[in-house]
Order: C-alpha cells, then structure tokens, then sequence
C-alpha cells in the first residue's frame, strides 16, 4: 500500500483496495443487550465484546440471525421496552420469542442466555452443543417431540456458527 502510494500518488486508492470488513458487536451492560453490526471493531468499554472478521455486512446479520435463533433472544429490540407493542411481536404471536418483554422470561434468564450466546460468538460452542444434543434426546426419550424439535432447530442454528465463512471469527476482546 505505502509503495502503490509513492509510485502512484494521484491514483493509488484505485489500484489497491482493501474491502470492508465487518463486525458483531454486543453492549453487555445494556439493559436489554443485543447483538448489532458494525464496521468498526473499536472498544472502549470493558463489557463490550466485539465479533469479526466478517465478510460481508450479509454474513454479519446472518450470524447474528443463527445466534438469536439459536439462543431466542429478541429479534424485535424497537419492542422490548414496551408491553403494549410488544403483544404484537410476530415472533411471540408465532411461539419463536419467549417474550421477555412481557414478563413471560425473567431478565435475569434472558441474560444468561446472552451471556450463552456470547460465549457461542466467542467460538466456543461445543459445550452448548452437547447440551442442546442433551436436551434435544432427553426431551425426544420422554416423547415431547415438538420441543425436541424446536431444540433441533436450535442446534442447527448453532451448528450453522462454524460454517467456512465464518472461521475467523473470534471474540476480538481476546
């Protein structure tokens, strides 16, 4: 860059390029946290963990969609604060949200799955792998088949973390 620069001072921004990279970010001290993307992996707060490389600003929001399918987070942030709208959230009237905004999920059990889900983003995910696996088999022995497919789901959204294109990514923290 710094030669294509000095040999080419007037047009060297278009003989190299660099393309933009992406990234996941997540404010842990939010009250409601939630995954966000960003093309900026500055952190200047300590409970703030950021997630990149990403390709693609499609391949951040694809990460980010398999990290809320597979832990239900919210995917409705602009309701979470509000009771009235949030009865209308598709994803609660669908049975995909456990709606913490209504009260329906304690906070506290919302945020240990966050705190899940960030370890997932972070790339260790074996563990919450193994225990879906668990859950999923456990629920399917005791013949709750449609829980153990929702778990199944779950699991596959998970698994879709450790897809070729996200392989480098990494909490950024660390």
């Amino acid at each position: 860059y710094r030669i294509a620069k000095e040999l080419f001072p007037t047009r060297y921004h278009e003989l190299v390029t660099f393309p933009k990279i992406w990234y996941v970010k997540i404010n842990g001290a939010a009250k409601w946290p939630n995954f966000t993307i960003t093309d900026t992996p500055e952190n200047s707060k300590q409970d703030i963990h950021i997630f990149g490389p990403l390709p693609s600003r499609k391949a951040a929001a694809d990460y980010i969609s398999a990290l809320n399918e597979a832990f239900g987070l919210c995917r409705q942030q602009c309701l979470i604060d509000d009771p009235a709208k949030a009865a209308s959230c598709p994803y609660y009237q669908m049975g995909d949200c456990d709606a913490p905004c209504l009260g329906k999920t304690s906070r506290q059990a919302y945020l240990c799955r966050i705190q899940h889900a960030v370890e997932a983003a972070g790339g260790s995910r074996q563990e919450h792998i193994k225990w879906f696996d668990d859950t999923m088999r456990s629920l399917a022995v005791q013949m709750k088949f449609e829980e153990a497919q929702r778990i199944k789901k779950q699991l596959e959204h998970l698994k879709h973390l450790d897809d070729p294109t996200y392989r480098w990514v990494c909490d950024l923290n660390e």
